[in-house]
């Protein structure tokens, strides 16, 4: 129940001793859009896809962008930040309509696999957000991010900043073996290209503005698909 405590016992290397640690249990909600009006910017709003794209993340999204345009002057916001650092991806189908809620018209992301037609999807819908936006970026943001921030990017719709993205844009599908049914191969069998037909796989997206995650500080290494 919540409230009661239970301890774990953890072990690790290079400690001689098992560590015990208690923690206090509690329901923890986790939010996976985060959004608020940035203090001393008048108008100005952040927005961030804190964890995957799931299945939710788009309708979340427009609610959360709906409810930041109700706090502007005027119900419309001068600008936004989209912040997707360490956002690791999820569902290709929430990076598309995300996206697509930005763009008006323009490719948001294409998939080659060989022996088939290129898979192309473009943005559609006419009633999208069109305020000033910046992406931010880091490698730690991989996959359906870098769809997202390579459509914006390279429709000239955002500015991206921050640092080079994870790199990852391969399309993995399982395959069982007709004569053995005790494991699956899994096997890349197709590539995400941006717009510009850039290949993300990992040369990943580079930023517009090569920032550091502190002021004055050099570019971290960073740990990358490469």
């Amino acid at each position: 129940p919540k409230g009661t405590v239970v301890a774990l016992t953890v072990r690790r290397e290079g400690e001689p001793d098992a560590l015990v640690i208690k923690i206090k249990r509690a329901h923890i909600d986790i939010k996976n859009v985060i959004s608020r009006m940035v203090p001393h910017h008048k108008g100005i709003g952040y927005l961030k896809l804190a964890n995957a794209f799931v299945r939710t993340s788009q309708g979340e999204m427009l609610k959360a962008l709906q409810a930041l345009e109700k706090e502007a002057v005027a119900g419309k916001l001068r600008g936004l930040i989209f912040d997707l650092r360490n956002n690791s991806g999820g569902l290709l189908d929430q990076g598309i309509k995300i996206a697509d809620m930005f763009l008006k018209k323009g490719r948001i992301v294409s998939v080659r696999e060989r022996g088939r037609t290129e898979e192309v999807h473009e943005a559609h819908l006419s009633d999208t957000f069109d305020m000033p936006m910046v992406v931010l970026v880091n490698a730690g943001s991989a996959s359906a991010s870098e769809i997202v921030a390579s459509a914006l990017q390279d429709n000239g719709r955002a500015i991206v900043v921050g640092d080079r993205t994870f790199g990852k844009a391969s399309v993995q599908r399982l395959f069982q073996p007709p004569w053995r049914d005790d494991f699956y191969i899994k096997l890349t069998v197709a590539r995400y290209y941006s717009p510009a037909g850039r290949t993300i796989q990992v040369v990943g997206v580079k930023p517009d503005l090569e920032v550091p995650p502190k002021v004055g500080a050099k570019m971290p290494l960073g740990w990358r698909e490469e």
